[in-house]
């Protein structure tokens, strides 16, 4: 069996000029995907070459979308693959998750962000990621992994108001997905060096 290959897409969006007064700049998205490669690159505990880590940074949906499929859609399975989103999240009337991107408008999510469930999709497809195969073998050849927020985690439990993660809580402990939260299972978290 070859070697397990780790992979990483950082998508990241700080600014959201066509909506502007409903999304204003974030300041994480500008320094996040550089930190976190530096970390996934690390000599001393990263796994990942820095050659298999694409930023993919200040682009529309379009573009995100695409980067998205190839990086997925290229992936074997001896592939451990991260893909990592720093940037506004809006919930539609339907209690939906979207990714805003460079073109996001708020009132009009469907046509001018990244649905979630379209990435998910798009990483059950996968050949890294086949549920269908994960479910046979236990999860015993892939990794999958759940990265909650500290500072928003509270903000998609199981009885907030804001949105729910439930489906995805439940669906992650079935499939044998290992959940980190960063408030209960980190004791300390680094703050590095802004990047300008």
């Amino acid at each position: 069996m070859s070697a397990r290959t780790y992979r990483a897409l950082l998508i990241a969006n700080s600014t959201f000029p066509a909506d502007a007064q409903n999304l204003p700049d974030l300041e994480g998205p500008r320094n996040d995907p550089a930190l976190l490669r530096d970390a996934l690159c690390d000599g001393a505990a990263g796994l990942f070459p820095s050659d298999n880590i694409r930023l993919v940074t200040e682009q529309t949906m379009a573009e995100v979308l695409r980067e998205a499929e190839d990086f997925l859609s290229s992936a074997s399975r001896q592939d451990t693959l991260l893909v990592y989103y720093s940037g506004h999240g809006l919930l539609d009337q339907r209690g939906e998750l979207f990714h805003c991107t460079r073109d996001s408008r708020a009132d009009r999510l469907r046509s001018t962000a990244v649905k979630s469930s379209d990435l998910r999709g798009m990483m059950d497809e996968s050949a890294a990621l086949d549920t269908t195969a994960a479910r046979a073998v236990e999860t015993a050849d892939r990794d999958r992994v759940l990265w909650s927020d500290a500072d928003r985690e509270w903000a998609y439990d199981r009885q907030s108001h804001i949105g729910r993660l439930d489906k995805g809580l439940d669906e992650a402990k079935n499939r044998g997905w290992t959940v980190v939260s960063m408030k209960n299972d980190w004791k300390q978290v680094f703050a590095g060096e802004p990047t300008r």
